[in-house]
């Protein structure tokens, strides 16, 4: 029966009915199609514009927006010292404490893209070209020696994981083929791995389940502007330092005066007001504020400029003017005592203190850990070294330091490169020499622009490659879970519907005590039965197999209940008809009750499939084996790793729920089969 009458339809109240029903289906589909498409934007976002929570990814049409994206990732989306460097490097305000702030101010944020469309300025755009060259040859210049390399900050942290895993996999992998060369042909990709891993743990004492896990932050994060840090000498580090070198220029950037002093003034609560009172300037933010080469007048900015040199500058930025060596050989007396206990440390034979060698910089030794057995005690020789290099130059006057600054190198870097000082001021838009800082903005654009055709792509597609091989690559995931779930609706296709047959067709007498017996299970949370269950699993030796995963749910009451009542309603007549054509049970229950059941069963076979594909506790208690793990619990161990990068942790779910919703789209037109729709007509 229609819900509106035929007769009248046409007439106001009833099209008003009709349009008002569809408007509440419209209203009611988009609340369950807005919060997807909130969940697929946030899979293609990133910490820049994940917490916008949009219906659509806006830099698919804003290129601005594109750019700010490529920012954020540069470095780093949330507040840390990369992203200091970004507030030092392009002179934003002081109140952003990440790019997800940036990201709320978008009308400001449009302002601060003074290069932006720099290319359709023919004149302005080879000027843009020259200095971003400049500062990659630059960059590539420092970064050949080690001592450069260590005052090298990485950039791009989600991608410099990546190639960081694939530099430490390939480099420990040569060192296990060295070992022994035969045993590591003949082995398979992932046996290979393995002895690389063994490698590893022998060499830095850290141990990985697989190169996939591990991860760079603290190399993204290290303190370079306090004034006592040096790079720790020990195993992990140098093949950070050697992974730094082999960046592109791009993908990394020198510690600059001007962050160094930045960050100084900011951590001491100076406000770009109060600078400008003392030097007479009109900087918008502090991290506009020059470092005063010359000794400024204003006594309060002096005595910040003499207590920054003194006591923030970093040491390893620093270089000897003076290599006496009475002081020298005093402080090793006084830190030492003989030269005995020097030697101890240092793994060294020196005769007295005065043919101990005083280097101007501080040390870098060249380890080839690849040809030593005796690294980790290397480590320690070479870390003592440069400990006591450290805190002998702290005991000199500042006087006696010469400053290491990258903006300096810069500026004589040019003067080399460039015969034709007028053509360098042209280039640069100065008029002074002295003026000259590190294009570094200049470098994100080119080199933006030269991949902006690639960068949409990588944007809409990274995240879900890195759950895709996460989960295809690592571990048994997909197959566990493809047997889990056949196995699943097997079972419960086959004991269920045997069941339910049986108390239907042969009337036992205790048919309702079985069914309120069924039912009454049901009144148990799943928590509760889980112990038993695990303990009668643990009992029959099941755990970590697929038995442990199938039995305990292979029957279920509710089900057996739907059903018995499902072949109750069924006429008796078939059955009768049968019996006298000689049909045995197995025959009728095969041609008879399976057909006339099947949307009742494909419901069933859903809610098997949802129970195997979706859980989670179950199979994390009964299959401790990461051997046996199956996909949601993969993504829980996924879920754990990038818990600070959420957008990666989205996307990897949005890939999880395809399966479901194909499974879902499958059974629907059967399930619709058996439902009457009443008819409008």
């Amino acid at each position: 029966m229609p819900i509106l009458p035929t007769t009248g339809r046409r007439r106001p109240g009833p099209l008003m009915a009709i349009g008002l029903i569809y408007l509440l289906l419209i209203v009611g589909g988009a609340t369950m199609v807005y919060p997807f498409l909130i969940t697929l934007t946030s899979a293609v976002s990133n910490g820049y514009d994940y917490e916008r929570f949009s219906a659509y990814p806006r830099y698919l049409f804003d290129g601005r927006e594109r750019y700010l994206k490529y920012l954020a990732e540069k470095y780093s989306e949330q507040e840390g010292r990369t992203f200091r460097h970004f507030l030092a490097a392009y002179g934003l305000p002081e109140h952003f404490g990440s790019f997800r702030e940036i990201a709320m101010e978008d009308e400001a944020a449009a302002t601060w893209f003074g290069l932006y469309g720099a290319q359709e300025d023919s004149r302005l755009w080879r000027q843009v070209l020259r200095r971003a060259e400049d500062l990659e040859s630059f960059v590539a210049k420092i970064s050949s020696t080690r001592r450069g390399a260590e005052n090298l900050v990485p950039l791009f942290q989600v991608d410099g994981e990546l190639t960081y895993q694939q530099f430490t996999r390939a480099r420990y992998r040569r060192i296990a083929a060295a070992a022994d060369p035969e045993m590591f042909s003949a082995a398979d990709d992932e046996e290979r791995d393995r002895l690389a891993l063994a490698t590893l743990v022998e060499y830095r004492s850290e141990t990985y389940p697989a190169f996939e896990y591990m991860r760079n932050d603290q190399g993204f994060h290290f303190p370079v502007a306090l004034p006592r840090w040096i790079l720790p000498y020990r195993v992990q580090f140098v093949d950070y330092n050697d992974w730094v070198r082999t960046l592109a220029p791009a993908q990394k950037m020198p510690v600059t005066r001007q962050y160094l002093w930045s960050t100084y003034l900011f951590e001491a609560g100076l406000s770009p007001t109060q600078y400008n009172e003392m030097a007479g300037t009109r900087c918008d933010s502090i991290w506009q504020v020059p470092y005063p080469v010359d000794e400024p007048e204003h006594h309060q900015l002096a005595a910040l400029r003499r207590a920054f040199d003194l006591t923030k500058w970093p040491v390893r930025l620093s270089k000897l003017t003076d290599l006496d060596r009475d002081p020298f050989d005093e402080f090793l007396i006084d830190r030492f005592g003989s030269v005995e206990a020097l030697n101890t440390v240092y793994g060294t034979s020196f005769a007295s203190f005065g043919v101990i060698p005083l280097e101007a910089e501080l040390p870098v030794l060249d380890v080839r850990h690849e040809a030593s057995a005796d690294v980790p005690e290397l480590m320690k020789q070479i870390k003592a070294r440069r400990d006591v290099w450290r805190d002998y130059v702290l005991t000199r006057p500042p006087e006696l330091r010469q400053q290491l600054v990258a903006e300096e190198e810069f500026g004589q870097f040019l003067r080399t490169r460039y015969e034709n000082p007028d053509e360098l001021l042209q280039i640069y838009g100065i008029s002074d020499l002295a003026q000259i800082t590190l294009p570094i903005a200049e470098l994100d654009y080119v080199h933006y622009q030269r991949g902006a055709g690639n960068f949409l792509g990588k944007y809409l597609t990274r995240n879900f490659s890195r759950a895709i091989f996460h989960i295809t690559v690592r571990g048994r995931a997909l197959w566990n879970t493809l047997v889990l779930v056949v196995l699943t609706i097997a079972f419960t296709l086959t004991v269920n519907p045997l069941a339910a047959y049986a108390l239907s067709r042969f009337r036992l007498r205790g048919t309702n005590k079985i069914l309120v017996f069924l039912l009454a299970t049901m009144a148990f949370p799943p928590a509760v039965s889980m112990i038993p269950a695990f303990l009668l699993m643990r009992d029959l030796n099941l755990l970590n197999t697929f038995f442990a995963l199938v039995l305990p749910g292979a029957a279920n009451g509710f089900w057996v209940f739907l059903l018995k009542g499902l072949f109750d309603s069924l006429p008796k007549e078939l059955y009768e008809a049968a019996s006298l054509d000689g049909a045995s049970e197995a025959r009728m229950f095969c041609t008879i009750t399976i057909p006339l059941s099947k949307p009742i069963l494909a419901v069933i076979t859903l809610g098997a499939f949802m129970s195997a594909y979706g859980g989670f506790m179950w199979a994390f208690l009964v299959c401790q084996d990461e051997r046996m793990w199956t996909l949601m619990v993969w993504l829980y161990q996924f879920q754990q790793i990038y818990r600070g990068q959420p957008w990666i942790v989205m996307a990897a779910l949005v890939v999880a729920s395809i399966p479901t919703l194909i499974i879902f789209l499958t059974c629907q037109k059967v399930i619709l089969r058996g439902i009457i729709i009443p008819t409008m007509d």
